[in-house]
């Protein structure tokens, strides 16, 4: 579980007291790598498909533990790791989450997904009122389809 307060994601299995953060600089170097304004979606669809490059890089960058209360990035050593890359997922997605919006990762799914939905009620009610307005049977645009209204009488 991430702490909220400090932006810190404990992470365990890298050893003990270790924890991925990320600060502005490290922010920084991921939208170098990853992109600007898509390195969020970059590097969570990367490590849904199990990347270990986009693993290693996360790890690098955030992988902390403290040293006479300083945060110090952990010399990651590739060949010493002992977990499966799908432990990191989580944590690295919400220590970046924390860092940029203050939710973890679970909490910013749900809140893109309570966004989307209210975005779908609002077209919906928006193409409904466009339906009532015109009626059923409107024109569409679309030559020779025409509503009886449309049809000349003799």
């Amino acid at each position: 579980m991430a702490l909220k307060m400090n932006g810190e994601a404990p992470f365990e299995p890298a050893g003990k007291g270790c924890f991925i953060c990320f600060n502005l600089a490290d922010i920084a170097e991921l939208e170098e790598k990853y992109g600007v304004g898509e390195y969020l979606q970059t590097i969570d669809a990367n490590l849904q498909e199990g990347s270990g490059g986009t693993t290693l890089d996360c790890l690098r960058i955030g992988l902390k533990h403290r040293v006479d209360e300083k945060r110090v990035r952990v010399d990651l050593d590739p060949d010493d790791i002992q977990f499966a890359i799908t432990q990191a997922h989580e944590p690295i997605m919400d220590a970046l989450c924390l860092a940029v919006s203050n939710m973890t990762y679970t909490e910013m799914l749900e809140e893109v997904a309570k966004k989307q939905a209210e975005m779908e009620a609002a077209f919906q009610k928006i193409s409904d009122e466009s339906t009532d307005e015109q009626g059923p049977l409107a024109d569409s645009g679309v030559p020779g389809d025409t509503k009886p209204s449309d049809i000349e009488q003799d």
